[in-house]
């Protein structure tokens, strides 16, 4: 029996990597069977681009490579210490690994010239099944059941630097849209999920007297406008549906949630 998302997550924590421990530098080839190009637009005014690599995995779990776009090498030979996706054991103590700097990764992408070095900033980590999401990153992590999805509950885990909140669905047809608060002490920023996919939008919540943060929103996959890759997620989730006849069973993350007290604040779910 399989573990449930909240100890997936928690065990996580004590597993070791293959890959060394100790603050290290690793490349990874990239591999365009298993490694997606998200590109997010960021509404600065402004012709910027915010780039995460989706590293695929199993079929319910991604690595999330985000790109300091800042920071692109050429090398004319290929670097040392280049490993195998299939070398990652425990994809998220490797994604714990990177954002407290024991450890460095590289996409490593290869040209006629040479290689284009793609330098991680940060990273994050996320499981989706049929049923569940989970997602840790240095700012919060959280576990939803998407087959009771219930608001004014705290989903944050423990090591988690905000609260989580469901909000609502921005949309109920695919691709389907979660929309989660974050909430601490210094700002709200809403977040909305569509499952199998990731973040497709981030929107900061207006903060006086502190500098507005832009949002970011997802425009391509591989290069693939947005609207064409939602076409062609969906239509493969209808050919799955149509083929696999499987009785729906609700599962539960065991986690204790806390109430949310809204004040009377209510937002829209049709964003």
């Amino acid at each position: 029996m399989r573990n449930t998302m909240k100890e997936h997550l928690l065990l996580s924590l004590i597993m070791l990597l293959s890959f060394p421990l100790l603050s290290n530098t690793i490349y990874i080839n990239f591999d365009s069977s298993v490694i997606d190009r998200y590109e997010y637009k960021v509404d600065d005014g402004t012709d910027n681009t915010a780039i995460a690599y989706h590293v695929k995995l199993k079929d319910w779990e991604h690595m999330i490579l985000n790109i300091d776009t800042d920071k692109i090498m050429r090398y004319t030979t290929k670097p040392a210490n280049v490993k195998s996706l299939r070398d990652i054991q425990d994809a998220e103590q490797l994604v714990k690994n990177i954002n407290n700097g024991r450890t460095k990764i590289y996409i490593l992408k290869r040209d006629s010239y040479g290689y284009f070095v793609h330098e991680t900033s940060s990273a994050a980590y996320l499981f989706t099944t049929k049923y569940e999401i989970g997602y840790n990153d240095p700012d919060f992590s959280f576990a939803f059941n998407l087959a009771e999805p219930v608001s004014g509950n705290d989903l944050s885990l423990t090591d988690s630097n905000a609260a989580v909140f469901f909000e609502g669905n921005v949309t109920f047809k695919c691709p389907k849209k979660y929309l989660f608060s974050i909430e601490n002490e210094d700002k709200l920023v809403e977040y909305t999920f569509v499952p199998k996919i990731g973040i497709v939008n981030i929107e900061p919540e207006p903060n006086p007297p502190f500098v507005q943060e832009p949002s970011l929103t997802l425009v391509k996959v591989n290069n693939k406008k947005i609207k064409d890759f939602y076409e062609t997620h969906c239509a493969s989730k209808e050919i799955v549906a149509s083929t696999n006849n499987q009785t729906k069973t609700n599962t539960k993350p065991t986690k204790t949630t806390k109430s949310k007290n809204n004040g009377g604040k209510s937002k829209s779910s049709n964003k």
